[in-house]
């Protein structure tokens, strides 16, 4: 709690400093950054067999780097930026329903690492903060499996069903950047990621185990333009 707050009044405390740029062109050219974010889901694991799903809580931190570059036209701030991220976010769930009751086996859900290639558009307000809205492609390296009963292995046999891929997605989100001294800038983002959904490799007999992919991103970080 005490570092949320500590979080919370450091941007409160940027977010009152002096005016650093008062319209579009001072965002003009490129930047690279860094940043820490904190990655949330709860990504449904289902049985062909039950019509209900169970959720896996997944949670974690991710550690990134971005490069980007901004154009500008009137009031309006526009370009691209991409990142790639590693991450510890993880997720095992023993539910009550198939296909995550199994003791010792039951979901689980990993998000390895992800990048992405968005397109960002915003404007500058009049206290000099950047506000705007992205939009564009991802990757993410994502991991799951499945209790072996469901997976058709039969009880005491069989091994797990499991998903290890790299998948392609959307990602979508909105953000804000305030400029600081010496060319740098402080960033805090939030971001939605999409990677769909598959069947479980290993799903023999008909036993049909899919598993989604949806995660969310809420990262700060520090960016240097040049």
């Amino acid at each position: 709690m005490n570092k949320i707050l500590s979080t919370a009044m450091f941007l409160l405390t940027v977010l009152c400093s002096p005016v650093l740029a008062q319209d579009a062109s001072d965002w003009l050219g490129g930047y690279y950054g860094f940043s820490l974010g904190f990655v949330d889901g709860s990504p449904e694991h289902s049985w062909a067999f039950n019509t209900v799903a169970s959720e896996v809580d997944v949670s974690g931190f991710a550690l990134g780097a971005s490069y980007g570059r901004n154009y500008a036209n009137n009031s309006m701030v526009y370009g691209f930026e991409t990142d790639i991220n590693i991450s510890n976010a993880d997720g095992f769930t023993i539910g009550t329903e198939t296909p995550c009751i199994t003791t010792g086996e039951a979901c689980n859900n990993k998000l390895n690492a992800y990048a992405s290639l968005r397109g960002r558009v915003g404007a500058v307000m009049e206290n000099g903060l950047l506000v705007y809205g992205t939009l564009g492609a991802a990757a993410g390296d994502i991991e799951a499996s499945a209790d072996t009963g469901a997976c058709g292995g039969g009880p005491g046999g069989g091994i797990p069903c499991t998903l290890d891929e790299v998948r392609l997605g959307w990602t979508a989100g909105v953000g804000f950047e305030k400029m600081l001294e010496n060319s740098w800038n402080l960033k805090a983002e939030y971001l939605y990621m999409d990677f769909g959904d598959e069947q479980l490799d290993g799903s023999a007999f008909g036993q049909n185990v899919r598993a989604e992919f949806n995660y969310s991103v809420i990262r700060v970080g520090l960016t240097k333009r040049f």
